[in-house]
């Protein structure tokens, strides 16, 4: 499955280059990729090398600088669907069957985001700024309001209900105010 997954990578590469769009792949497919094409010398503290997992997918990582970009997130979007991939979960996750010799298979494309960094927050409120009254923003903002502006909101309390937040509860309720307030200072830079 890997040289599938290898050529879908590929070929999104290539239809992605002339839009200037990253691509950064991890998970399975990111650690089959290092191993392979990525000369490592072993450090005596981490001697062995981790065994390359199986994977059916490739989890693709966006970047700041990407998703606020509209016009680069539709070209992404468009190439998705030209490689023959269909959504998914929307915005989220696509997929595609390929023919294996006799067999079918389903590749999946994750498309995933790391938390933001302070320049990343920063690019978000001058983005924001600049195009305040773009749609997308007001439907951003109304969402904002009806299901992240308190903590006894829908939107908080469905992420509440969460399995990896029940696991670290304590830690992540302490970012919950937080949260909310950096929504509120940027949907609502002057308090109103």
């Amino acid at each position: 499955m890997f040289d599938a997954l290898e050529q879908e990578l590929v070929a999104l590469k290539v239809a992605l280059d002339p839009h200037a769009i990253p691509l950064l792949v991890g998970g399975g497919m990111g650690l089959y990729l290092r191993d392979r094409y990525v000369p490592t010398v072993r450090q005596r503290r981490y001697p062995v090398a981790l065994p390359t997992r199986s994977t059916q997918d490739l989890d693709v990582f966006l970047t700041a600088d990407l998703i606020v970009d509209a016009d680069k997130m539709n070209h992404l979007r468009d190439v998705l669907l030209a490689l023959g991939y269909q959504p998914e979960v929307r915005y989220f996750q696509f997929i595609k069957t390929i023919h294996l010799g006799e067999q079918e298979r389903t590749v999946k494309i994750d498309l995933l985001a790391s938390p933001p960094k302070e320049e990343d927050w920063e690019n978000a409120k001058q983005h924001y700024a600049a195009e305040h009254d773009q749609p997308h923003l007001h439907r951003a903002d109304e969402i904002r309001a009806q299901y992240f502006a308190e903590e006894t909101d829908l939107g908080v309390l469905r992420l509440k209900e969460n399995v990896l937040y029940q696991r670290h509860r304590d830690e992540f309720d302490v970012y919950i105010p937080d949260v909310l307030q950096d929504l509120r200072d940027l949907f609502v830079p002057d308090g109103t």
